[in-house]
């Protein structure tokens, strides 16, 4: 089991671990499952294969993020009316990770779960930056205390 964050390489290129499972042969990355297979595969379903994809995968999980936020800021509630021009998000809102991510991998990172996500419009993304270390505690439990609710642990 290798360690979360931690990098490791899989046919020639280089990931990062998410789950821990991600170099173990005919495991499953998302659940930890062994399974027989004529070649190597990375998951035991199409179900853990998505759940992976929606957790990790930046493309993936920012849609996920922008979704749930129903494409409003979550600090203000500015939406899609919301178009600032000098902004590189063509909406004028983006997706902030709460717990920064450092160095340029962002495809696929353990940071990319939908609990260090959030939706801020520029001005907000802007506010946050400037007054990092008291939001980030705030913003990362109340997501984390929601997706618990959410999920009815």
């Amino acid at each position: 089991m290798g360690i979360i964050g931690s990098e490791f390489t899989y046919k020639g290129r280089t990931y990062r671990f998410c789950t821990g499972y991600e170099n173990e042969p005919f495991t499953c990355w998302w659940c930890n499952a062994v399974f027989e297979a004529k070649r190597q595969r990375q998951f035991c379903s199409d179900t853990c294969r998505v759940n992976y994809s929606m957790h990790f995968y930046w493309i993936d999980a920012s849609n996920w993020c922008r979704q749930r936020a129903g494409n409003k800021c979550q600090i203000c509630g500015k939406g899609d009316e919301y178009i600032d021009y000098q902004c590189s998000s063509r909406s004028g809102l983006e997706v902030h990770h709460i717990v920064a991510v450092r160095g340029g991998d962002r495809f696929v990172n353990p940071l990319n779960i939908p609990c260090n996500l959030i939706l801020l419009c520029t001005p907000c993304h802007n506010h946050t930056k400037k007054n990092l270390h008291n939001i980030r505690k705030e913003l990362f439990a109340k997501r984390c205390s929601q997706e618990v609710m959410e999920l009815n642990l």
